[in-house]
């Protein structure tokens, strides 16, 4: 089965074609998250061979009921386990894809007009405004792309214009996201596409159990129970204890 084929018997929420619908998502950015799509297809193609697992073991008169299910549930667990691997894999990876974006993005800024005089009077008058003036004005500056004035405030301790940490590290992502708008469509679309695997991963376990036909306590009892039978004809040498 390939990407573009649906199956009835998996929900489509684990389909690979889910990731097209990542806003912001185009031919610059689909590379930085194809393993999301490859994993999901995965799954998906995994889930459905279980289902037609079952089918066949159906089929075979040799099996009973338990045998059937337990032959089914041993494939499931090799696929599930692998799918699950690949998932974590690609998370991870995706985790430090996007922290090393993120922290590019709000990496320091270099000063370049040193600490001139224009640019201390550029810091003196944003810190004579207030908070709600000081947004309006950075974030007008920003979108003009008036890199003067965000360089002057970005490129020196907060405190010289009045400001927070946590305000200035704001505008400071601003710039940078502004400057470099590609790294900013990567790193939203790279995010979008984590929170997608996130929340679609965990529907593998309750597919992987419909597709088998039973829960895994079931299968579990009729493990145990298939060891003790094993066990009652096992011939133990006496003369060994």
């Amino acid at each position: 089965m390939s990407e573009e084929e649906v199956s009835v018997r998996v929900t489509p929420a684990l389909h690979p074609k889910n990731v097209e619908t990542i806003e912001g998502l185009d031919d610059t950015t689909r590379p930085y998250i194809a393993p999301v799509a490859t994993v999901m297809d995965e799954a998906y193609q995994a889930i459905d061979a279980i289902h037609n697992a079952r089918e066949a073991a159906s089929r075979n008169p040799a099996w009973t009921e338990a045998q059937q299910l337990l032959q089914v549930a041993q494939f499931a667990e090799k696929h599930q386990q692998r799918v699950l691997k690949n998932v974590d894999s690609v998370m991870q990876n995706l985790d430090k894809a996007i922290k090393a974006t993120d922290e590019m993005l709000q990496g320091p800024l270099e000063q370049q007009a040193g600490l001139g005089s224009i640019n201390e009077e550029i810091r003196r008058h944003i810190k004579s405004m207030s908070t709600e003036e000081r947004h309006n004005f950075l974030r007008e500056a920003n979108a003009n792309g008036d890199t003067k004035t965000m360089t002057a405030v970005l490129g020196a301790p907060h405190y010289l214009s009045g400001m927070q940490p946590a305000e200035q590290q704001y505008y400071l992502r601003e710039f940078h996201m502004q400057r470099n708008p590609d790294a900013a469509r990567r790193l939203k679309v790279m995010t979008a596409a984590r929170d997608l695997l996130n929340e679609r991963a965990p529907l593998i376990f309750g597919q992987v159990e419909k597709a088998i036909g039973q829960p895994w306590r079931k299968v579990d009892m009729i493990r145990k129970a298939a060891n003790a039978a094993e066990q009652a004809f096992i011939i133990r040498d006496k003369s060994s204890v």
